[in-house]
């Protein structure tokens, strides 16, 4: 499926959005096993009219406060009961609008994997029930 998307990096992993199905992908860089590492899928809650950041929370020099979906996450949200903003530190970068990226995903009915694109080459692998994720190297390669 084609569809819109926007990507952050964080200091500990990044967020993935996808207009298809307007859900944030939170990728957890808290193992250095990129088969250990977590990932987990929340609704997109933010919507036009909502304050895009928080004034109150300042960025070291170099570093971002994520916006609108990505900023209402990181600010509010949680995995495994630990706030994601806790896990993923601040964004090293102001997140980037895609245009035409792709998701695929296998079609078994459960413990699918699933392959997140963008036209720069970058594709995002998500292994099942958020068991593991790591970027694809090609279909030669070990990750």
């Amino acid at each position: 499926t084609y569809t819109k998307m926007a990507v952050q990096r964080f200091e500990h992993g990044l967020m993935i959005w996808t207009e298809w199905e307007d859900r944030i992908r939170v990728f957890f860089e808290d193992s250095t096993d990129v088969h250990l590492r977590s990932w987990a899928m929340y609704d997109n809650e933010w919507f036009e009219g909502m304050p895009e950041s928080d004034p109150a929370i300042v960025p070291p020099p170099g570093l971002h406060q994520p916006v609108r979906g990505f900023g209402q996450l990181w600010r509010e949200g949680s995995h495994r009961w630990t706030p994601i903003r806790e896990l993923l530190g601040w964004a090293v970068e102001p997140e980037r609008g895609i245009e035409r990226g792709a998701v695929q995903c296998d079609t078994l009915p459960k413990y699918s994997t699933c392959y997140l694109g963008d036209p720069q080459g970058i594709v995002y692998v998500e292994q099942p029930e958020g068991s593991g994720w790591y970027v694809w190297s090609g279909p030669d390669a070990v990750p």
